[in-house]
């Protein structure tokens, strides 16, 4: 089974992690998120406001599936 680590950390679009993870998953390989600390990961929506000449991001959600990246060690990767 094929093993894929996504790397992220906060402010990350919420699509740009989560559809990735989820098409993997039913690929039928091994996904994990990492961040650089252990912690929940924070994931933004960048959105367009009338009037504004750019995108806002919004907060989107709190996510507890991060993994630190320490227990990725060679060794854990060959498996």
């Amino acid at each position: 089974m094929a093993k894929i680590l996504i790397l992220t950390g906060d402010a990350v679009e919420a699509l740009e992690v989560f559809y990735p993870y989820y098409r993997f998953l039913e690929a039928g390989m091994e996904a994990d998120i990492a961040s650089p600390s252990v912690k929940s990961l924070y994931t933004v929506n960048h959105d367009f406001i009338e009037g504004y000449e750019t995108f806002v991001e919004k907060l989107r959600m709190n996510s507890k599936v991060i993994l630190h990246l320490r227990t990725f060690g060679p060794k854990s990767m060959m498996d």
